[in-house]
């Protein structure tokens, strides 16, 4: 088990979703701006985008729109095309 709050003060969580509607089911862990068991306006534990960037660069390609480590509001692959995720929040995804 891991705190359910990261370095910046919000949340950690886990989801399943075909994020690319192609009926392929992705495992979802996200680092979420609102902090834990508030509701989605929190916006108190946004992550800055360098640290974001320094994440997506350990983790996957350095860029915040492409790859499995996607986040701050750059990712178009949630349903019809919007973002996954919005300014201050990352999403690691993995597909099994």
């Amino acid at each position: 088990m891991w705190d359910l709050v990261h370095p910046w003060g919000g949340g950690y969580g886990m989801i399943t979703y075909d994020a690319n509607q192609n009926g392929t089911i992705q495992v979802l862990i996200y680092m979420d701006d609102d902090e834990p068991f508030t509701n989605f306006a929190n916006n108190q534990g946004r992550i800055p985008l360098e640290q974001l960037i320094k994440l997506d660069e350990t983790l996957d390609d350095g860029d915040l729109s492409t790859g499995d480590f996607v986040g701050d509001g750059r990712d178009s692959i949630g349903a019809g095309g919007s973002a996954l995720s919005v300014e201050g929040e990352a999403i690691w995804m993995t597909t099994f």
